[in-house]
């Protein structure tokens, strides 16, 4: 199958979703706002997500929540990290740190493929970096298959870090790569929704 086909077929399954109802939550959406208490760090932002994703504490230092779909192929997640940083990153450590090989050097980081990469994305006119990849990580004794958009953005001396997961319960990546295409146009409308609120103090 060449690759005009592969692209065909990837917008036909996204609109089957969309007209079968499967995306209609993304038009009811609700807004976590972070108010720069505690895991804020002092950063005040805040992101769109769908209703009826569910929201629970982050689990580690850095992770603010984390926002949970499942559907009957598998889950869904988003997970918000903000760091602050000993000082504010220049422009050319910004353009190392937003090297694809740079990042992919990150040995926590189990790749087996890259599946979309953009380091000069845009959100608020501040530049970020996204790139998608089909990971496989040991879970105590069990090997977990997933896809991983993780979304990068330096803001002063903040880094934001937003995640999205997708876990099929067959562990196959041909279901994952459909649930991801599927939901690829509601991570870009969560990104698109950010907004930075120390940016006006």
């Amino acid at each position: 199958m060449n690759l005009n086909m592969n692209k065909l077929l990837n917008i036909i399954v996204a609109l089957v979703f969309i007209f079968t109802g499967h995306l209609s939550f993304s038009q009811e959406m609700k807004k976590y706002i972070c108010d720069g208490q505690g895991k804020g760090q002092g950063l005040k932002f805040s992101i769109n997500y769908p209703s009826i994703w569910t929201v629970s504490e982050g689990v580690r230092p850095h992770i603010l929540r984390t926002f949970e779909y499942k559907n009957k192929n598998g889950e869904i997640s988003m997970q918000i990290y903000v760091k602050k940083m000993e000082q504010e990153p220049t422009k050319d450590e910004i353009d190392f740190l937003f090297q694809k090989e740079y990042v992919l050097s990150n040995p926590s980081l189990k790749v087996s493929k890259v599946i979309d990469f953009n380091n000069n994305a845009q959100i608020e006119d501040i530049r970020c970096m996204y790139i998608t990849l089909y990971q496989k990580n040991k879970v105590y004794d069990t090997e977990v298959h997933s896809i991983v958009k993780n979304n990068y953005i330096y803001f002063g001396r903040y880094l934001i870090q937003i995640n999205f997961f997708v876990i099929s319960n067959d562990q196959k990546y041909e279901t994952m790569i459909q649930m991801y295409n599927s939901f690829n146009p509601i991570f870009k409308e969560l990104m698109y929704s950010l907004s930075i609120n120390s940016r006006w103090k």
